[in-house]
């Protein structure tokens, strides 16, 4: 998972880049413990066309971390913005 925000600046720019969590094993584990409830759970997550399309290729842990790793990447971005989360429905 890389998507710990780190700030670099120049003289004339400022950048956000990412920064790896894999010393984070805390929130690594947090992540994935709440994506396999989640993925065991919520209908509405077994409904989902991608999380099906994952589940017929791959273990259900690589399901669960895969999961984590989106929602993490949808927190950082939530974060950075300063807005709030809009679901995007598929059609």
């Amino acid at each position: 998972m890389d998507l710990h925000p780190a700030a670099h600046s120049a003289a004339l720019s400022a950048r956000t880049t990412f920064r790896p969590l894999s010393r984070c094993f805390y929130l690594r584990r947090l992540l994935i413990n709440g994506a396999s409830a989640n993925l065991l759970q919520s209908k509405a997550t077994k409904a989902d066309p991608w999380v099906i399309g994952i589940r017929r290729r791959r273990p259900p842990l690589v399901v669960a971390v895969a999961q984590a790793n989106k929602t993490a990447r949808i927190a950082w971005a939530v974060m950075l913005r300063k807005e709030q989360y809009q679901r995007v429905l598929a059609a």
